[in-house]
């Protein structure tokens, strides 16, 4: 049975590049619970697998469909995240998640962001950027971080950290939409942020 067309909207993802150009078929897609952890980017550990211990850097926890897009993590059958380990936050700090969802499946973000920035005599002086909700796996976006470092804390930094974070991003049949609409997601979220 076909998931409703809402259901498909919101598996449905836009890309940075064509590489990451696929949609997410799992019911319950990974990259939506893990936009969040992204701000701070550590590492997942895991205990008792096939291949023992292991500790996996956040950033390599998730794969793209390529050859296996039946996969979404490095995790083999049989292996268990045990702990995740975070680094104590940046004192002064302002931390933020927001998810947008469609009210006809609370489940899945349409877009979600999560923002980490420290801001001194109202200078950006560090940005955590993570997008969720609009690939294959959580986003972070390097772009949006440089234009936000060094610049004031106002709404034209923030539109142009947005602007940054999707220039580029090609969108799937059906969710044009979500380019806008994770555009105004991260701009939002770093309104509020700022103003925490």
């Amino acid at each position: 049975m076909n998931p409703a067309p809402d259901a498909q909207r919101s598996r449905a993802t836009i890309a940075p590049s064509p590489s990451l150009a696929r949609a997410s078929t799992a019911s319950r897609p990974i990259h939506q619970t893990c936009a969040s952890p992204w701000r701070h980017w550590k590492r997942l550990s895991t205990s008792r697998g096939p291949k023992g211990t292991r500790a996996v850097a956040f950033g390599d926890f998730h794969v793209l469909p390529g050859n296996t897009p039946q996969r979404e993590t490095v995790l083999e059958p049989g292996d268990l995240i045990t702990h995740v380990t975070l680094p104590p936050p940046v004192t002064g700090s302002k931390h933020l998640y927001l998810k947008l969802r469609d009210r006809a499946s609370y489940e899945f973000a349409l877009a979600s962001t999560a923002v980490v920035l420290t801001i001194t005599s109202s200078k950006i002086t560090r940005a955590r950027i993570a997008l969720g909700g609009v690939g294959t796996k959580p986003w972070r976006s390097p772009e949006a971080e440089a234009a936000l470092t060094g610049k004031a804390a106002n709404e034209a930094t923030f539109r142009q950290a947005a602007e940054a974070a999707l220039r580029g991003a090609k969108a799937q049949s059906e969710n044009g939409f979500k380019i806008e609409l994770a555009k105004r997601c991260l701009t939002h979220a770093l309104r509020t942020a700022a103003a925490s």
